[in-house]
């Protein structure tokens, strides 16, 4: 079995399988499940766009790529290790129409999970 090289930063697939920078991966199985409340609850991201180990000013360039790339309702999760693109990423998403479903800091790293409102 031949070795997997390893992915480059960028967005990955739910399998975590490199994907060309220049396309979002599209949730084509789309998984729900349904809350106490009888609410539709989201368990896997429709795209998710991998930064780690890019810096600004390129990770927000990229977001906001990743951001006008999705459709309306579409959700987005960032993951990333920059601070400063932690700390900016809503500052320059404050003019978008989105809804910030989850901010998450793990250890090596931070995940933001995004839904794009209608415009």
């Amino acid at each position: 079995m031949p070795d997997r090289q390893a992915p480059r930063p960028g967005m990955e697939d739910r399998d975590g399988h490199s994907k060309d920078n220049r396309m979002l991966r599209m949730g084509k199985d789309e998984k729900e499940t349904i809350a106490a409340t009888g609410t539709p609850l989201r368990t896997q991201m429709d795209h998710i766009l991998d930064l780690r180990g890019l810096i600004v000013p390129l990770t927000l360039l990229k977001i906001l790529q990743g951001f006008r790339a999705i459709g309306s309702g579409e959700t987005l999760e960032i993951i990333g290790t920059d601070t400063d693109t932690r700390r900016d990423v809503m500052s320059v998403l404050k003019t978008s129409p989105c809804k910030v479903l989850g901010i998450r800091d793990e250890k090596d790293r931070y995940i933001i999970r995004l839904m794009k409102n209608a415009e």
